[in-house]
This record gives structure tokens, C-alpha cells and sequence, in this order.
């Protein structure tokens, strides 16, 4: 592809957040590529101009060569960054101002951040995975929280708030007043017994509801509650009624394609548009369930893949990939510890809700500890070194890691 004249490489289908020397671009499905330090360069000079002849003009004074040579670096970044995203060629330089650009070049300040607010919750699931901290009443501190996020703000562009039950945070009618046209916020939600007010509702930019069958029998008995069926299909109603952005999300409990498939019938007759099929994950309550001796994986994924094909006309379905699902070209597939960060109810902060032990610490929101994970990177480092030793010494730490794609 030749570039001639005006072009764009700014999408406003995409988000771009600065991390370190990198730069990741992704879309609004959570395809991520990550540009190392020569090619975010390259990225920076060209989004600087709406004339590719001018941009290949200060490339060839940048690098000191002939003009063929920076025409040819250049074309070929553009033609390999366009086989992942598709520039706009109506967007100019000056589009940068009104595109999301976050992060800092030469920080590591992360791009999504997951809060548990609290340990309350109205349910009892039967494969929680916070068994250990169920009905402790826990809450999050709210003003090391507020102090936390107003020194992330403009930095980290999203929040994802959960719990136990986020909407039963004591503070969340404070939260939301003060950070919520801050951030990009999301809540993961069991939509159960849920009264919170509209001014909260409003300020939540997407919905993820946990629904755990296509009937109350089937919902009910996993999250052992009577009623909680009603309820929860009720708030899925009302909030797809109001035009809110929602997904509905489960794991398959067995290798029974037909209640997989009832599940997603039942989310098409309440209007749902996406739905997100993972796995249960063998960790906390979910230890004691009596599913491990003929749980397959692998015939629960063909399933979902088979219902994939099936439905793909009346509903998205999204479904959580192992490791073994993407391509394996960085450490943390799925930002981990990078630029993706779990903080509990304690407010200590971890590579996420499943790698949450001492030696994966990031630091707290309590104190400044957590500047050693921004500043200079070198937590990245630390992580990766006990990842390494944990993963060798139990064979497998963690099965549930997607992936980002270095160009």
C-alpha cells in the first residue's frame, strides 16, 4: 500500500494507553497489539502529521538516511499496524486532542484496574472464589481509595468494580458522586436484591451480570438463595429497558451442551446482546464441588464454540480463553501485574483476583507503595521472576491467561 498526501492513523475505534516505552492499541472487543519502544516512536511521528510526505521528511532527518529508507520504514509500519486495525483516513493530527490517549510514556501506570469495593454479598455461590472472606463485611477504606484514584486519574482510563456485591459498597453513592465522570467505569454485579440510585446507575458505562441458569431451579440451587432468579432477570430487564451496555456472564457447570444452551436461549427471549461463557475455576468454594472427576475442559470449550457458530446471527457470545486458546507472545497474557491490576478489600494490590498471594504484593493503597509498580517498572520484573519459580514448582499457577499480540 502506497501512503500519499493526507492519511490517518488515529482510530476512534480504538484506545491507546502508554505504557513504559509501549504503546497498546486496542479495540473495543479487547484485541490488544503492543508496539515496542521503535515502534511507538514511529506510531508518535506519524499521529504528529496529517501529510505522510512531511512525516517522511523528519523521519529521514531522525534516522539520518537516504529518503527511500524512511519511506520504506514508515510504509511498512503502517501496512503491518493496518493488517490489526483499520486506520481512518478521516482523522487528522489535531484528532489526538479528542482520542483517549492514557497512560504517560516512561511510567507503568496500568490501563484497567479491578476494585473489590466489598466482601458483603446477598448470594452464596457455590464456586466463589473468596470463600476464605464470605460475610466478613468487609469494605474497602474509602478515603485511602478516593486518594488512590485521584492519583490515577487521567492515567488509568477504567475501572472495574466487584466483590462480593459492588453495588452493596457503603460508599458507593460517594464513589460514583466523586470519580464517576472521572473514569471509564464497569461493574461485575449478581444483580440480586440490587437498590442503589439512579444517579449510580447512570454513571456505570457497562454491566456484568452473573446468571447461573435458564430457570429459577437451576439458578437458585447454585447460588442458594430462593428467589434470586427473579430478581436477578428482573435487573437484567429493567437495565437493558434503560439502554444500558450489559453482558451477562456464567461458566458452564458440566459438559451438557443443552444447559449451556437454554441459558443462552433464556438471555435472547430477555433482549441480552452479549454473553461471556468461561469455566469454573478451582479455587476457593469451588474446591468442594463434586464436578472435578468429569469436568472437561476441553469438551465444555468445543461446546461453546459449536454454540458460538449456532447463535451467531441472535446473541455475541464471548467466551474466556485458557492459556492454551491464544497465542503465547508475552509473559502475562493477559496484563496481569502490568497493565492490569486487582485491588482486594484490605486494599492491597495484586496482578489479579487469582494470583493474590504475598509474594505476587504490589504494594497498598494504604501508603506510596504502590509508585514502585508505576515509576520504574521494576515490579514487572520482580513478578515475573516468582511466576517463573511458582509455575515450576506446582506445574501450573494459572490457566485462564488471554493474550496481547506483539507486532
Amino acid at each position: 500500500m502506497k501512503y500519499k498526501g493526507n492519511f490517518g492513523i488515529i482510530s476512534n475505534k480504538c484506545m491507546y494507553h502508554y505504557y513504559g516505552s509501549s504503546l497498546l492499541i486496542s479495540d473495543y472487543a479487547g484485541y490488544t497489539v503492543v508496539l515496542d519502544e521503535a515502534q511507538t516512536k514511529l506510531f508518535n511521528l506519524l499521529k504528529d502529521h496529517d501529510d505522510f510526505e512531511e512525516a517522511v521528511k523528519e523521519y529521514m532527518y531522525v534516522i539520518d538516511e537516504d529518503e527511500l529508507t524512511a519511506r520504506c520504514t514508515l510504509e511498512q509500519f503502517l501496512s503491518t499496524l493496518s493488517k490489526h486495525f483499520s486506520l481512518d483516513q478521516s482523522l487528522k493530527a489535531n484528532t489526538k486532542n479528542t482520542i483517549g490517549f492514557t497512560g504517560k510514556p516512561g511510567a507503568y501506570y496500568p490501563q484497567n484496574i479491578t476494585i473489590a469495593l466489598t466482601s458483603v454479598c446477598g448470594q452464596k455461590c457455590k464456586h466463589c472464589m473468596i470463600k476464605d472472606s464470605m460475610y466478613t463485611n468487609s469494605h474497602i477504606d474509602y478515603a485511602n481509595l478516593a486518594r488512590f484514584l485521584a492519583e490515577i486519574k487521567n492515567k488509568t482510563p477504567n475501572l472495574v468494580l466487584s466483590g462480593g456485591e459492588p453495588l452493596y459498597y457503603e460508599n458507593i453513592n460517594r464513589l460514583m458522586a466523586d470519580f464517576g465522570e472521572i473514569f471509564n467505569i464497569g461493574v461485575i454485579t449478581s444483580g440480586y436484591e440490587i437498590r442503589v440510585a439512579k444517579e449510580v446507575l447512570s454513571k456505570i458505562s457497562f454491566i456484568q451480570v452473573s446468571l447461573h441458569g435458564a430457570n429459577s431451579e437451576e439458578h437458585d440451587s447454585f447460588v442458594q438463595r430462593d428467589g434470586a432468579f427473579k430478581s436477578v432477570t428482573s435487573f437484567i430487564q429493567r437495565r437493558i429497558d434503560e439502554g444500558k451496555d450489559l453482558t451477562v456472564i456464567t461458566q458452564a457447570k458440566t459438559t451438557d451442551i443443552n444447559q449451556i444452551r437454554r441459558l443462552i436461549e433464556k438471555c435472547i427471549s430477555l433482549g441480552v446482546k452479549r454473553v461471556k461463557i468461561g469455566i469454573i475455576v478451582k479455587k476457593g468454594a469451588a474446591k468442594d464441588l463434586a464436578i472435578w472427576g468429569g469436568y472437561d475442559v476441553s469438551a465444555i470449550m468445543y461446546n461453546i464454540r459449536k454454540l458460538t457458530k449456532e447463535y451467531e446471527n441472535q446473541i455475541y457470545i464471548e467466551r474466556e480463553e485458557t492459556c492454551q486458546d491464544r497465542n503465547k507472545n508475552s509473559f502475562f497474557k493477559c496484563g496481569a501485574g502490568s497493565t492490569d491490576w486487582y485491588i482486594n478489600t484490605e486494599g492491597n494490590i495484586y496482578p489479579c483476583m487469582l494470583v493474590n498471594t504475598k509474594k505476587f504484593s504490589m504494594g497498598t493503597i494504604a501508603d506510596d507503595s504502590f509508585y514502585r509498580a508505576i515509576k520504574d517498572g521494576e515490579y514487572k520484573r520482580l513478578v515475573e521472576e516468582n511466576w517463573w519459580k511458582a509455575s515450576r514448582e506446582s506445574d501450573k499457577l494459572c490457566d485462564r491467561m488471554g493474550g496481547y499480540y506483539h507486532i
